[in-house]
């Protein structure tokens, strides 16, 4: 309904070769940070496999899942991985509106009674609420049952078009009064936010990131890329029609340094935009 990634390319699952030729290539490289998404990485067959080579790899393993697929070998696995984040979206305390998202009738119950299972065994773990107009009025519940449940959660009311240019996911896109209130729902609620925020020497803090003309813009092709089912590398999860290059002809390591896709976006700087 509101995904960045057309459905048709959720489809594919990763090569086994592929996935533990790149893991080594990782490790070779130094990589300190892996995350395992999708669509969802859980319907992959060899996905407990694949977070056990990280596991043995020693990486930092974030997982983005809708928990709907956790088992409890699932649960095993994830404790005794030290696992840095398990990340999970959670629509609505309301059922019917959850489900009316994800499109999967009892998916709700079955996300819910995950995301307490790994409370129940200290799985670190973050809630998402992507806040829509499907569930414009939902997320302040959400976030209040996480912290009953002392979970992190987030709201975020931004949604992007589909990297494949298409647009029509927009139409379920808050309005500008609508994104109004989200932001002081979070300004008022949010207490880590208002501390930062009040900080006397907040705003110099903003202004010296913003005004350095040699400050970096985004941290793409410095501290992090993405790759598809398919081996394309590219900058990031939102931009996957930049295609830096495919580790079936190049390895990982040759396209990070010497992609001239990717060393164009890392040398960008504040100055190179005009005020």
């Amino acid at each position: 309904m509101h995904c960045y990634i057309p459905h048709e390319f959720k489809l594919t699952n990763i090569s086994e070769d592929m996935y533990y030729r790149v893991l080594k290539q990782l490790h070779e490289m130094k990589t300190l940070s892996l995350t395992l998404s999708g669509g969802e990485p859980m319907c992959h067959p060899k996905f407990k496999e694949f977070l056990q080579a990280a596991k043995d790899y020693d990486f930092s393993v974030n997982v983005l899942s809708n928990l709907t697929l956790v088992d409890d070998e699932v649960i095993s696995l994830m404790k005794n991985s030290r696992l840095s984040s398990v990340q999970v979206s959670l629509y609505s305390m309301n059922p019917e509106h959850h489900d009316a998202i994800t499109c999967l009738k009892g998916s709700f119950e079955k996300t819910k009674n995950a995301i307490l299972r790994l409370v129940e065994n200290d799985i670190p773990l973050q809630i998402s609420c992507p806040t829509m107009k499907q569930n414009k009025g939902d997320y302040q519940e959400v976030l209040r049952w996480a912290h009953e449940h002392k979970v992190r959660a987030v709201t975020d009311y931004i949604m992007m078009a589909r990297f494949d240019h298409s647009t029509d996911n927009l139409d379920n896109r808050l309005n500008l009064s609508e994104v109004e209130k989200v932001i002081t729902d979070i300004l008022q609620d949010d207490i880590d936010y208002q501390a930062e925020i009040l900080k006397p020497d907040f705003f110099e803090r903003v202004q010296a990131l913003t005004h350095d003309p040699d400050g970096i813009v985004c941290g793409v092709g410095i501290s992090s890329a993405c790759m598809v089912a398919n081996g394309n590398v590219y900058p990031c999860a939102d931009w996957q029609d930049y295609v830096c290059g495919n580790v079936n002809e190049s390895s990982l390591k040759d396209i990070w340094y010497h992609s001239k896709k990717m060393n164009f976006l890392r040398n960008i700087r504040n100055k190179d935009f005009p005020e």
